[in-house]
């Protein structure tokens, strides 16, 4: 684009006349403590909340549907990779993954209840999240190892 071109020539040239250099806080660390996007008026409830490390209810659901989905997935790998280095003992493991698969169908089972819960808190749309689908898991975790 013509656009893309003249911008970063102005750029350059800024830079090669010194405009960029000696400006405020050149070398220190950003801070990021404030945040520009957030409502003033909120702005104490955040810090307080903060502060004394509380935080929103559906905040911690997602941590907790987070940690959750992790623990189940590393379960069934743990399951699937067991199956794959068994050996000889095929119908032992087969017998072992089909235990561990119907675990982890129960375990999604129970994360799709907690995210309809948290889809229910949320204050927006876009923090709403997908259910898991069980099969699509089991496929992934079997592609990948």
């Amino acid at each position: 684009m013509k656009w893309d071109k003249e911008i970063e020539k102005k750029i350059q040239e800024a830079l090669e006349s010194g405009a960029f250099d000696n400006l405020p806080g050149a070398g220190e660390p950003l801070s990021l403590a404030d945040n520009p996007h957030e409502d003033p008026t909120w702005s104490l409830a955040f810090h307080l909340l903060k502060s004394n490390e509380f935080s929103l209810p559906w905040v911690e659901k997602r941590k907790e549907i987070d940690r959750e989905t992790e623990s189940a997935r590393a379960s069934l790998r743990r399951a699937w990779t067991a199956r794959q280095s068994a050996g000889r003992q095929v119908s032992r493991s087969d017998d072992l993954w089909q235990n561990a698969v119907a675990a982890f169908e129960t375990r999604v089972e129970e994360i799709n209840r907690l995210i309809r819960s948290y889809n229910l808190e949320v204050p927006l749309d876009r923090l709403q999240m997908f259910p898991l689908d069980a099969r699509h898991e089991i496929e992934a975790i079997k592609k990948s190892g």
